[in-house]
Parts: structure tokens; C-alpha cells; sequence
């Protein structure tokens, strides 16, 4: 399964958000993922205050992050477009308040980011919900994620390994933890959620680390202002990235030696 994050690299336009969605399906793409927070909930009245420089301009914190937010108005034409399109989506959700709005809609899972893996509330409200939930494990212990799992139960639908530094890298990805988890967890999926730069790094957790999932942000410009753009895969880069994926299987082929006829017949003709 391949899922494209777009987050909030929409940076709070519907018809970007739209276009990163089409565009991504287009290019092979399963799902397409969007981030819910509460603001409130998320951020305490210090964090609000704070000061942040956007767009050539000083406005608080709490004012950048309503600027990337999609109203619900706008999550309700993002889904009617989905569905007309035939797009999967779902979203990572920071907060209850955030579950509750994902749940009315028809998502195949609910994304738990790695900065909320101990949140307890959050978790016990998921493991209660019908939908399967996938969990992000950057910045957690082998403990804090067993326990997630745990409260989780039935209701975890994978696991995946990630290193929470925006880009990460080269030397502190870690990939063979993805083996690890297959090995550990061989009851549910695992997979690899990237933030590094490279289309290549989720090519080798898929081919190399035999994945079962991964994903990646996306963009339409890496250069643009925001928190994750720069390390998001920009859309040119997706498509023959999900075309290496969905092949390398067929490309792994036998482990038996044996020559084709194509070959033969090329032998045949060769002069010696």
C-alpha cells in the first residue's frame, strides 16, 4: 500500500489540496492523507502566543496554524470530490475532537501520528472506534510502542517504522528496523513512513525491507514556505516511484537459473 501525505502542504486551499490528491492517484498512488488537529485541544495558550514569521509578516503561532487548516466545509468538498474521483483518503488525527470529525466520513483507516503514541485518551478512543488504525513509532520506545499496540488490539491495522527529524538524515533512517517489526509483529502490516528527501529511501524500504506499506509527503513545490515542504517528494518524483514499487515484485522474479528462449535465440546468432 502506498499513501501520500499531503498534510498540510495545502497550506489551507481546498483546490491545492484537491489537485495533490488527483495528481497523486494519477500517479499510482492508494491513498492520499490529510492531518486533523483541534487547535484548542493540540496547543496550550503559551504555544498560541508564540510568535512566528510568515509570509513576510509577524503574526502568532496559533494564527499560522489556523492558515493551514481546512474548515469543515471544505473536508466535506474534499471528500465529494474523493468519491467522484475514486480517491481513497483518510487523515492523522492529533487530538479526540479530530477522531470524532474523521469518523464521519468513510475512511479505510485513521492514521496515528508518532508524536501521539502515548497519548492514552486518544488511543483507548480509537481502540473503541470501527475503523483500524495505523501507528507511527518515530521518537518512541520499544515500550511506549508495545503499549499502544496493546490498547489498540484488534483494532491495529499496522505498524510503522519512522524517524521524527524533518528531513532525516541519511544516517539516522534505520530501515532495517522495518525487518525487525516484520519479524516481532507478523500479525499486522508493517511498513515505513519517510521524511527523508529522496523518492529512493522509500524505494529501499519497499524492495530491500519488503515493506508492506509506505509513505511519503508530497507537494506541488519543495521550495514553498511551511513546515514540510522541503521534505516532500514533489509530484514528478511520485509516479515513477509508485511504478518501481508496484513492479518489484515481478522484477524480484525466480531465484532458479535458467535461460529464456529470447536468449537462446539471441545465442544462437551470435558469431564466435
Amino acid at each position: 500500500m502506498i499513501i501520500a501525505d499531503i498534510g498540510v502542504n495545502h497550506n489551507g486551499s481546498l483546490a491545492t489540496a484537491k489537485q495533490l490528491a488527483i495528481e497523486a492517484k494519477e500517479a499510482g498512488v492508494d491513498v492520499v492523507k490529510l492531518q486533523f488537529r483541534d487547535l484548542d485541544t493540540c496547543l496550550t495558550q503559551k504555544q498560541k502566543d508564540a510568535p512566528k514569521f510568515w509570509h513576510d509578516s509577524m503574526i502568532t503561532y496559533l494564527e499560522y496554524k489556523q492558515e493551514l487548516e481546512l474548515s469543515d466545509g471544505q473536508i466535506l468538498h474534499f471528500d465529494n470530490f474523493c468519491r467522484a474521483n475514486q480517491i481513497v483518503w483518510t487523515a492523522s488525527v492529533y487530538d479526540i475532537p479530530s477522531l470524532n470529525k474523521l469518523l464521519q466520513y468513510q475512511v479505510p483507516f485513521v492514521k496515528l501520528p508518532s508524536s501521539q503514541i502515548t497519548n492514552e485518551p486518544l488511543l483507548k478512543a480509537l481502540a473503541k472506534c470501527r475503523t483500524k488504525t495505523i501507528i507511527s513509532t518515530g521518537g518512541s520506545t520499544e515500550q511506549e510502542m508495545k503499549h499502544a499496540m496493546v490498547i489498540l488490539g484488534e483494532q491495529l491495522m499496522g505498524v510503522m517504522m519512522c524517524t521524527s527529524i524533518y528531513p532525516t538524515p541519511d544516517n539516522k533512517m534505520n530501515l532495517n528496523r522495518i525487518k525487525e517489526f516484520k519479524r516481532k509483529y507478523d500479525y499486522t502490516m508493517c511498513g515505513y513512513s519517510s521524511h527523508h528527501k529522496s523518492p529512493y529511501a522509500v524505494f529501499a524500504a519497499a524492495s530491500e525491507h519488503r515493506a508492506d506499506m509506505v509513505e511519503f509527503h508530497i507537494t506541488e513545490d519543495k521550495k514553498q514556505e511551511g513546515s514540510d515542504h522541503n521534505f516532500s517528494l514533489e509530484l514528478d518524483e511520485v509516479a515513477p516511484l509508485c511504478e518501481a514499487i508496484k513492479k518489484n515484485d515481478l522484477w524480484r522474479g525466480s531465484y532458479i537459473q535458467f535461460v529464456y528462449d529470447e536468449e537462446l535465440e539471441k545465442i544462437k546468432s551470435q558469431v564466435h
